[in-house]
């Protein structure tokens, strides 16, 4: 005959086993949040200290990039050599980590020591697009008086001679 086994619950048993599940859940919960804070690093922790802050309302912001978006279109050879040397040598980079991407719903696959013209469809307007944005950031610096160190503009009045340098 099989013997019963009577359990006493009390109230100490009860509450024991809440606080060995509240225990167990917050040591999850602690456990989670470091791994979750470790992998999604805080976005001003990457913040680089030498950004040049401008608002695309001032006008003369406005007047330099649209001056310099079209000599970029219309009067490429108005374009200082220096941006089309940036834009040659993005072209012609070494790949040094694989990359994946997709250009015009194609997608691509640079292996580490290809050139990146040789691997990726959208090369060549990359490095134009990254060229014309340096330009673009070295003509606001230069035309609309920004100064680094306040983060603020002054208008003024870019003209075309002083865009083309």
């Amino acid at each position: 005959m099989a013997k019963k086994f009577k359990t006493n619950t009390s109230a100490f048993s009860i509450a024991h086993y809440i606080l060995l599940f509240l225990v167990v859940g917050f040591s999850i919960a602690i456990i989670a949040w470091v791994m979750i804070k470790n992998n999604n690093p805080n976005p001003e922790n990457n913040v680089s200290t030498n950004v040049i802050h401008v608002k695309d309302s001032d006008p003369c912001v406005q007047r330099t990039r649209d001056m310099v978006a079209r000599m970029w279109a219309y009067d490429p050879g108005a374009v200082p050599e220096k941006y089309w040397t940036i834009a040659e040598n993005y072209l012609n980079q070494v790949i040094t980590t694989r990359t994946y991407g997709i250009c015009q719903d194609v997608a691509f696959t640079c292996h580490v020591g290809q050139i990146r013209v040789d691997c990726d469809p959208c090369a060549v307007p990359s490095a134009r697009d990254w060229a014309q944005s340096i330009h673009v950031a070295d003509m606001i610096q230069k035309n609309c008086g920004t100064n680094i160190n306040d983060h603020t503009t002054k208008s003024g009045d870019a003209t075309n001679d002083a865009i083309t340098e």
